[in-house]
C-alpha cells in the first residue's frame, strides 16, 4: 500500500509533511493549492511504500492551468 503526501518546504528551509491523501490527484490538486498560496514555498511529491520514501518534483508547468491553482478553471 502506497501513502501520499505533499513535502512542503516552508520558505524553502522548513519541512513540513502534508496528507496522507487517497489518490494521486488529490495529493496533487492540495499540492497545487499550496503552491498558488505562497509561491516562496518548495511543493514536492512524496509516497511512501513499504516503508520506503520516494521523492520527487513537479515541473513548473505541472502547476498551469489545473484544479486548486490560480487561475484554474476547475
Amino acid at each position: 500500500m502506497t501513502k501520499r503526501y505533499v513535502l512542503q518546504v516552508l520558505g524553502c528551509v522548513e519541512p513540513r509533511l502534508v496528507g496522507p491523501y487517497k489518490t494521486v490527484r488529490g495529493r496533487d490538486t492540495a499540492a497545487r493549492r499550496l503552491r498558488n498560496a505562497d509561491q516562496d514555498d518548495g511543493v514536492f511529491w512524496l509516497n511512501v511504500t513499504d516503508g520506503k520514501a520516494h521523492v520527487g518534483a513537479y515541473s513548473g508547468g505541472f502547476m498551469d492551468d489545473k484544479p486548486g491553482f490560480e487561475g484554474s478553471e476547475g
